[in-house]
């Protein structure tokens, strides 16, 4: 946990008042970072913090996704995103194709490893994150692709589920 140790009593928190009981990264770091039990079932989750973020949502997290050659945490070698996705996904401007990563390509991925349909997106620095991720779900939604339930926040951390396959 030692990556999301700043974080982990606010997302903690937001899933029990939800009545779902998670451990973060129960697998190690290179494993999904939310799992978790509730009155619906089994739930998994990825973290992004503000430094992740910062990363992730350069062009650099969309090219590895859509590189074969990659593999890492989640991503098989040999899988290449953009094949998932409509033709012009790799023409959004670089944050969307960040998001479409991690949402798209994370997120789906530990949800479909976990038979599951839907996951829970967790990002910090909700205030300068959020606007690019309501234009990626919005993206998705529109493509048919994934819906998206409200967007909840804990100060300045957002939580939001994401159903695939809609």
């Amino acid at each position: 946990m030692s990556h999301y140790e700043h974080i982990a009593p606010d997302v903690i928190g937001f899933f029990a008042g939800k009545g779902i009981a998670v451990q973060i990264e129960p697998h190690g770091s290179r494993g999904l970072d939310i799992e978790g039990t509730g009155p619906s079932g089994r739930m998994v989750g990825e973290i992004k913090h503000a430094t992740e973020l910062a990363r992730d949502l350069k062009s650099t997290f969309w090219s590895a996704w859509n590189s074969p050659a990659q593999s890492f945490g989640g991503k098989a070698k040999g899988y290449v995103l953009s094949v998932d996705l409509p033709p012009d996904a790799g023409q959004q401007e670089g944050e969307l194709r960040g998001w479409l990563a991690v949402v798209f390509g994370q997120l789906r991925t530990w949800a479909r490893k976990a038979d599951l349909s839907e996951g829970w997106l967790v990002y910090e620095d909700a205030d300068q994150f959020e606007p690019s991720l309501r234009q990626t779900l919005a993206y998705l939604a529109h493509h048919g692709l994934a819906k998206s339930g409200t967007m909840e926040r804990v100060g300045n951390m957002g939580f939001v589920r994401v159903t695939f396959g809609v």
